[in-house]
């Protein structure tokens, strides 16, 4: 019995320790006050010595709303530098001389140069953007962290380590679009696993020193912790939101940065909920559906089954997607965060599978979100078929 009250006496010290640490990391801060706080994340790839940021993910965690906002870079965003014209994945991993986020360099990585990083950020962004954070992971780090996490569940299969690798660096005939379209799902899937099996989280932090070597990162312990901690609650797919960074092909065939694109994107990924960064319209939400999928009719079919079981939502238009997708996607156009929310729950509960946000706004096309069904749509009650004439 000493030992247990011994033991309570200690607790006072354990919780006035941890909060002076959370206030003491500038991670980690903004969070208690329920202030967002930003994180850089690069997937660093060795292609014959030459080290690449090959995904650029900027990780913004939004407590008040609450939300995890992820914005994917395209690796082959040209970036304006003294020298001209450079691919943003090889600015990610230049090395820097003078670096305040910068720690010595990890031998299994590698030259990153994530303070070089952020200053490219806050020159291509219209709103300040400044990641106290940062990791870079390569292959070797991203094998530790799927052997952590476990099995993750992806259309009718659970993939392993091995598996899951390989499919956040395949190519197929979509390209890199294609790619960063699987990577989101993949991400938005370990996050709802993490959500759902939040003892996963512990795995995480007991493999936190074998991490740490083969990462390259200045988080340390107990913000990595922290950060786990106080974001699980918003890991669910409704609070997570991809952002799709808007791009201009210029006349060498060469990406560049839609700047009116970013800065329509500004007040969706500053603000919050709903009459924030969107227009409120009364009456059903308009949407138009598209086929991603490899099945033909499947946005018909969906089209015919939301304008029988939603008096929500208006579809104004179905057709077929110009690239594939193996995830479905709500894509948000012309609303705010807060009333996507609440159509992706509906369409969850009717659909019967999972749909991941995307929010990509463009008022040209007169509709408020876009629905793009990926091959796990067919899995739909709603995408069965009746008979040979439902797809007339």
């Amino acid at each position: 019995m000493r030992r247990g009250y011994f033991a309570l006496a200690f607790l006072p010290a354990i919780f006035f320790c941890a909060a002076a640490l959370e206030l003491a990391s500038p991670f980690i801060r903004p969070l208690v006050y329920g202030r967002p706080t930003e994180f850089l994340l690069l997937g660093i790839d060795d292609t014959g010595g030459a080290k690449r940021a090959d995904a650029i993910f900027l990780i913004r965690l939004d407590p008040a709303f609450p939300a995890v906002k992820i914005l994917q870079i395209p690796r082959d965003l040209l970036i304006r530098t003294e020298k001209g014209f450079s691919k943003i994945n090889a600015l990610m991993t230049e090395p820097a001389s003078a670096a305040p986020l910068r720690r010595a360099p990890r031998a299994e990585i590698g030259p990153v140069a994530p303070a070089a990083a952020a200053g490219q950020l806050k020159k291509l962004f219209p709103w300040p953007c400044e990641p106290q954070r940062y990791a870079a992971v390569d292959y070797a780090a991203f094998f530790e962290l799927a052997l952590s996490i476990g099995e993750v569940p992806w259309l009718d299969e659970r993939l392993g380590p091995e598996d899951s690798l390989g499919l956040v660096r395949v190519r197929d005939a979509s390209g890199d679009f294609g790619r960063m379209g699987t990577q989101k799902a993949f991400l938005a899937a370990v996050l709802k696993k993490l959500a759902a099996r939040p003892w996963k989280l512990a795995s995480l932090a007991f493999h936190w020193r074998h991490l740490k070597r083969l990462a390259d990162t200045n988080l340390n312990f107990f913000e990595f912790l922290a950060s786990l901690v106080r974001a699980r609650s918003f890991f669910a797919p409704a609070h997570v939101f991809f952002f799709q960074f808007p791009v201009v092909i210029d006349r060498g065939g060469g990406l560049r940065a839609d700047e009116g694109g970013l800065r329509r994107l500004a007040p969706l990924w500053l603000a919050g909920g709903r009459g924030q960064g969107g227009q409120a319209k009364p009456g059903p939400v308009t949407m138009e559906i598209l086929n991603a999928s490899d099945e033909p009719g499947l946005a018909l079919r969906i089209a015919r089954g939301l304008r029988r079981r939603s008096d929500k939502i208006d579809v104004l238009y179905f057709g077929n997607a110009s690239t594939g997708s193996e995830a479905t996607f709500l894509t948000l156009r012309d609303a705010d965060l807060g009333l996507a929310k609440e159509i992706i729950t509906g369409l969850n509960r009717i659909l019967g599978v999972e749909i991941a946000h995307l929010v990509a706004p463009n008022r040209r096309l007169s509709v408020q979100f876009s629905l793009l069904l990926g091959r796990n749509a067919k899995k739909s009650p709603m995408a069965q078929t009746a008979g040979p004439l439902q797809n007339l």
